[in-house]
Order: structure tokens, then C-alpha cells, then sequence
């Protein structure tokens, strides 16, 4: 699938039929998966569970994950807010092949879903 695809057929995920259990405290919707499966990104969900191991994030009930991405350098910058625009915790990447310029997911209830399955 190209970016324009990609981007395209994640506007028709609302809800979640289907939920998958990735960690013993993270799972993701059907959305969330399509875009690890396109991407390759299932990485994304890696970072996501390590952030939940820090007691200042794992107390925020509502979180909000960006990835923005420097496509011509291929880095990238994870950051991590509770929804308030509070910064919980951001993480460089030196690498990435992440193909989208940016993507937003909200973590709560264990759950890593896209902002339209909220």
C-alpha cells in the first residue's frame, strides 16, 4: 500500500470489533493493528508497553502518543502526553522507516487505539 492508502483507510477505523493482546497490559484495536501490519511498526506497541513500566506514565489513566517522523533523515520523535499537553516522557529515534510523517495514538484502559476508535 502507498502513504496516501495507508493514511486513506485508517479514516475507516471507528471502533474496534476485535481486540488483540500484545502485552499482559497492552492490547490493540483493529485499526492499531492494520497500521502495524502496513508499517511494520509493531516496534510502536514495543515502546508504548516499556512506557508503562514507568510509575510517573502507568499512574496517567489517559494517554496520548505522537510519532513524528523526518522522512528525508529517517528519524523520528516519540512523545508522550496525558492528553493535557503535560509531557510524560519523549524518545529520540536515530533510525526509523516508519513511513508516515506522523501518526497520533491514545493509550487507556491498556488499550493502544487510533484517536478515531476513541
Amino acid at each position: 500500500m502507498t502513504v496516501d492508502q495507508i493514511e486513506l483507510s485508517l479514516l475507516g477505523f471507528i471502533g474496534s470489533e476485535q481486540f488483540y493482546r500484545m502485552y499482559p497490559n497492552v492490547i490493540i484495536t483493529d485499526g492499531v493493528k492494520f497500521l502495524c501490519e502496513q508499517t511494520r511498526c509493531f516496534w510502536l506497541i514495543d515502546c508504548i508497553f516499556s512506557y508503562q513500566t514507568l510509575e510517573q506514565i502507568a499512574k496517567e489513566p489517559f494517554q496520548v502518543i505522537d510519532l513524528t517522523v523526518d522522512l528525508e533523515k529517517q528519524t523520528g520523535l516519540i512523545v508522550v502526553t496525558d492528553g493535557n499537553e503535560i509531557e510524560l516522557t519523549r524518545q529520540d529515534l536515530e533510525y526509523t522507516d516508519f513511513p508516515l510523517a506522523n501518526i497520533r495514538l491514545y493509550y487507556t484502559d491498556q488499550t493502544v487505539l487510533l484517536p478515531r476508535e476513541y
